[in-house]
This record gives structure tokens, C-alpha cells and sequence, in this order.
């Protein structure tokens, strides 16, 4: 609890790291909102009367729409899924920018410093994004074959109700095995960043055993940010039923709260992998060494980690 409330102080006196991924979240948006908007008023003859719409949206509309206008509207979602990827790629340049601030506490915030880190341990998380969707993908597809070979044994015997639990079991499942491996990610990534480690599959492996040796100190904590993310888009779609999009004033009113939430997700991001930086120093004891920086004020490198417990000989992420 001490290291979750430690990173959240740090967080909130980085708020300058925070509004810059958020710009950049914003940016990379524009890049498909303005070509989608102009697209749409291009297909509704400009017509002002959109608002009118939204009272009794529902999916018919959309396919309509889709229907008379797909044609213009298709090339638009190709883009949003390379924007999609784009903001992935962004993800994972930031994150090292991120941990760098974590072990900078004492100093200002610039935008030099962070991009070196940025950039310096771009490479090696981009590896770790590959070994983390490659182990996703493939408990993913463990699980949903386990699903449905338990919903096909018991089709004939059970009410579609029981299947029903069967299904919505399978996914809950794989949200938390998904949930568990992006956990054991971010402290894949706190490892590289101390070790100055470049091996993404011995990083994820050790900082797996550390994951599943302290589930309490590590994913409950991380739960619980997914928690509170969630409660985020939770009060909004809230708020979106409350006050609904009639007219364009209530639309700037539910723009305005989606970016503020959308604001507080980044907050999260940023937390979350701060907190793991705090916790793994709990966990494990760096012994300094001698490397490369990105800076005149960077010079937290490791080597190898070991247990701060005198009960046992072999680090947490050994055994």
C-alpha cells in the first residue's frame, strides 16, 4: 500500500508526463475524427438536423447508414485499426520515458530526459510486446477451446442458461489470465529497466515467477487500478444515459466528461507502471553496475536482483 500511495504521489507531481501522453492520445484521435467527421457531413448532405438522430439511436440506423454509405465510410475504419496500432507502438515508446521519471523522483520533469528514455528502451519493449501478445494469444486460445469443449460435453444435458454461465465463465476467465499476463508485463518492464536487460523472454519469465510468488504485493494492487479504470467508463456511459445527446449543448457536455475520464485512464497507465516500479523495489535488491545513460542524472542500472529476505538464497523470480 506504501509503494501504491508513493506512485501515486509521483504520478500526480508528473502531471506534466501525464497531459503529454494525453496529447498524444488526442492527436493520434483527430487524425481519423476530422477526415471521419468531414466524411459524414459529406454523406448527410451537411445537414444540421444530426442531433435529431440521436433520440432513438439504435443499430438500425447504423446499418442503414452503412448500407447507402459504406462505401465512403470503410477506407475510415481501415485507418482507425493503423491508428490503432499506432497508438500501440506510441504505448510501448512512452513506457520507457515513464520508468525513468519513477527513478528520477527528486527531479524536474523535462522533456529531453524523458524522450531519451523513451527512446533508449524502445527496442527492448518492443520485444517484450511481442512475447506478451504472443503468450496472450496462446492461453487465449487454450481457454476458449477448453470453454467450448466443457459447453459441447454438456449441450445436450443442461438449459441454455447453464451454458450461458459456461460462456460468460470462459470469458471472465480469460480477461484474468489476460489481465495476469499485461501485470507480469509491466514488471517485465521494470526489470529490463533495472537490469538494463535486453532479453524480453528471460525478463517476462522472471518477472512472472515474481507476479505469481506475490500475487497480493503485485496483481491485487494492479486489480485494482483495472478496477477503478473501469469504474471510470462506468460513470461515463452513466452520465451519457443521464443526460443523453439531444442537443449540441449536452453533446459538449459529454465530450467534455469522456476526456476527462479518458484523462484518468492515462493517470492510471502512468500509476500503474509506477507502482510496479516501487513495488519490485520491495521485492527485489539491485546491485548497482556501471552502463550506459540517457543522461547526466541516470545511472539506476542492475545487473541482477535478489531477494530482500534472508529466508532464502534465490531471488522470488527464481524459484
Amino acid at each position: 500500500m506504501k509503494s501504491l500511495l508513493r506512485a501515486f504521489a509521483l504520478t500526480r507531481q508528473s502531471s506534466r508526463i501525464v497531459l503529454w501522453i494525453y496529447g498524444i492520445n488526442a492527436l493520434l484521435s483527430l487524425l481519423i475524427l476530422l477526415p471521419a467527421y468531414s466524411t459524414l457531413g459529406a454523406e448527410m448532405g451537411r445537414s444540421m438536423a444530426f442531433p435529431n438522430l440521436l433520440n432513438g439511436f439504435d443499430s438500425t440506423v447504423f446499418s442503414d447508414f452503412m448500407e447507402t454509405s459504406g462505401a465512403a465510410v470503410t477506407p475510415l475504419l481501415a485507418v482507425g485499426r493503423w491508428l490503432g496500432i499506432g497508438w500501440l507502438i506510441a504505448s510501448v515508446f512512452l513506457s520507457g520515458g515513464i520508468l525513468l521519471r519513477f527513478s528520477q523522483p527528486d527531479e524536474p520533469v523535462q522533456a529531453r530526459v524523458f524522450l531519451a528514455g523513451c527512446a533508449q528502451y524502445f527496442g527492448r519493449y518492443a520485444g517484450l510486446l511481442g512475447v506478451v501478445t504472443l503468450f496472450f494469444g496462446v492461453l487465449s486460445v487454450i481457454i476458449l477451446l477448453i470453454g467450448t469443449l466443457i459447453g459441447a460435453a454438456l449441450f445436450n444435458g443442461v438449459t441454455e442458461q447453464m451454458l450461458l454461465y459456461v460462456g460468460i465463465g470462459t470469458v471472465v476467465i480469460m480477461l484474468l489470465i489476460g489481465a495476469l499476463i499485461f501485470c507480469i508485463g509491466d514488471y517485465a518492464k521494470v526489470l529490463l529497466f533495472r537490469q538494463d536487460d535486453h532479453n524480453a523472454f528471460r525478463a517476462f519469465g522472471r518477472a512472472g515467477r515474481l507476479v505469481l510468488a506475490k500475487p497480493g504485493q503485485t496483481f491485487v494492487p494492479y486489480l485494482m487500478l483495472i478496477t477503478v479504470g473501469t469504474a471510470l467508463f462506468g460513470l461515463y456511459f452513466l452520465a451519457d444515459d443521464l443526460i443523453g445527446m439531444r442537443n449540441w449543448p449536452t453533446i459538449i457536455i459529454l465530450f467534455v466528461l469522456q476526456q476527462a475520464f479518458i484523462a484518468g485512464r492515462v493517470f492510471l497507465k502512468v500509476w500503474s507502471l509506477g507502482m510496479a516500479y516501487g513495488i519490485s523495489a520491495t521485492l527485489i535488491k539491485p546491485v548497482p553496475i556501471k552502463s550506459a545513460v540517457v543522461s547526466s542524472r541516470f545511472e539506476e542500472s542492475t545487473d541482477s536482483i535478489e531477494p530482500t529476505s534472508d529466508k532464502a538464497t534465490q531471488s522470488p523470480t527464481d524459484q
